[in-house]
């Protein structure tokens, strides 16, 4: 089926660039004046519109507020390409004429944006398994490409598919933890996507060969719908007959401008926290030396650890790296410069997101606001003083921590008692290891000689092996452990 191509606006948007339109004239110019020349004594068309630009004109400005001549997509893939950046006059923009939702807007620059939002999805990686038609003339593509990334020309690792425009790695790229698959092509595109691309035309029943990330900046700037869209839209367009989706990776977060991280310090100092996980670190300020080894003054704390984890962290110092994403926030979180913001950040990884009974990105839509009732109230739970360890539930809650559950419940709206069961367990096909067992125990009794004149005796001398071997480890306690660590046991089983 295919994908209604996005509109004018979200063409030039997504793809990175402003649309095609006349050049503006200089101002009290009469229809029929000459344009003014660029060798003249004043100064140039050009030069006017990049001071312009630096106020937030949208002479020199996409729909979206990005320059025409340099996107931010451009910036990002500056360290995977040659592409050149230009000066800060170039790469100005006036980040209030949009919101959280990707709607474009007009609204003027000193105005603060109309519809701040309190949290949305930080980071999205989704699998697609892929059928596709005619796979050779992708590949033999996409492999001109891989090579001409190694050479010194410039462009020649570039490719288009539709309407967005990649850049080409040299080599691909793994995808997954332990025992990680290893995705053929990694595709840079130019609004900060990642596509990565199995060697792979047909899809698998149940492995994704196509993978696209996300990152938290293009979730920002546009929405989890309509990047969900995107993602759609690109696959499509490689000439992909999308079969079914898994949802790999979500990072749910709500910003707190105004709440500063001492108030949830306060709460860890004094072990006010309620937690199914025994993981949890502090992490100081790395500029005063003195109180970091000290312990005395925090700004990032994490409970848990992959595949489930939640990081409470200083996002207006963490923001200061980086202006751009600094600009969004300001406009589409913030509604201005507060004098101090949090963050409360989960990410949820797949082993996790099966435990909650999500599989697809439809999945975690209608499950969403139930997975954040169940994070927030029963697996970490911030209270307002001293818990009684035995009767954990008596304690009332932090208020920030009920300030952060109403600003999780604002943008992915009320639980609404869906079921959160484990997926069912996919049956496995053991018969390759089975031969691999008994390949090994004939080998072994070979070379020792061992007779085995019938199937009966070969049982028992591999039984006598297998308890000789086990001595005393118990392999019932190995087997639930292997089971954990594979993510295969019930939700409330381990967290």
């Amino acid at each position: 089926m295919s994908r209604e191509l996005p509109s004018e606006h979200d063409e030039n948007a997504l793809a990175g660039r402003a649309p095609e339109r006349a050049a503006p004239s200089p101002r009290g110019a009469q229809p029929g004046d000459a344009p003014a020349s660029p060798a003249s004594g004043t100064t140039s068309e050009t030069g006017r519109n990049r001071e312009e630009g630096k106020e937030g004109s949208r002479e020199t400005l996409g729909p979206d507020g990005f320059p025409e001549t340099e996107t931010l997509a451009a910036q990002q893939l500056a360290s995977l390409s040659s592409v050149a950046v230009g000066d800060d006059a170039d790469i100005s923009f006036d980040p209030s004429q949009f919101d959280g939702q990707g709607e474009s807007s007009n609204t003027p620059c000193n105005t603060p944006c109309p519809k701040p939002i309190t949290g949305s999805e930080d980071g999205l990686v989704v699998g697609f398994r892929v059928t596709f038609p005619n796979f050779e003339k992708l590949s033999a593509k996409l492999n001109a490409a891989q090579a001409g990334a190694t050479k010194d020309k410039k462009g020649d690792d570039e490719v288009q598919f539709g309407l967005l425009r990649y850049i080409v790695s040299s080599r691909g790229a793994p995808q997954g933890g332990i025992g990680s698959v290893y995705m053929r092509w990694r595709l840079a595109a130019g609004n900060g996507l990642v596509v990565l691309v199995m060697n792979r035309g047909e899809a698998h029943r149940t492995m994704p060969n196509v993978t696209v990330r996300a990152s938290s900046l293009l979730l920002m700037r546009f929405g989890f719908d309509r990047v969900w869209n995107l993602m759609q839209y690109c696959v499509e367009a490689l000439g992909g007959e999308i079969i079914g989706n898994k949802l790999s990776r979500v990072d749910p977060c709500v910003d707190l401008p105004g709440t500063d991280i001492s108030e949830f310090a306060e709460c860890f100092k004094n072990h006010w926290v309620v937690s199914r996980s025994r993981k949890r670190r502090k992490l100081g300020k790395p500029e005063f030396v003195e109180e970091y080894l000290d312990g005395t003054d925090y700004e990032t704390f994490y409970v848990g650890r992959t595949p489930l984890l939640c990081r409470i962290y200083d996002k207006l110092t963490e923001s200061r790296q980086d202006i751009l994403k600094r600009a969004v926030l300001e406009a589409s979180r913030w509604n201005g410069v507060p004098e101090c913001a949090a963050r409360v950040e989960f990410q949820l990884s797949r082993p996790t997101l099966t435990r909650f009974g999500i599989d697809s990105v439809e999945d975690w839509i209608a499950k969403r606001s139930d997975v954040i009732e169940e994070l927030t109230g029963n697996w970490l739970r911030l209270t307002a003083g001293p818990v009684d360890r035995k009767h954990a539930k008596r304690t009332p809650m932090h208020p920030v921590w009920e300030k952060t559950r109403e600003a999780f419940f604002a943008w992915c709206g009320q639980a609404t008692g869906q079921e959160l069961s484990p997926l069912p367990t996919l049956a496995v096909n053991s018969s390759r290891q089975v031969a691999t067992v008994i390949g090994i125990f004939s080998g072994m009794f070979a070379r020792i000689g061992k007779d085995i004149h019938d199937n009966e005796k070969f049982f028992r001398e591999v039984e006598c092996a297998l308890r000789d071997g086990t001595g005393d480890r118990n392999l019932a306690d190995e087997v639930r452990r292997k089971a954990l660590e594979l993510g295969v046991v019930g939700i409330h089983d381990d967290f």
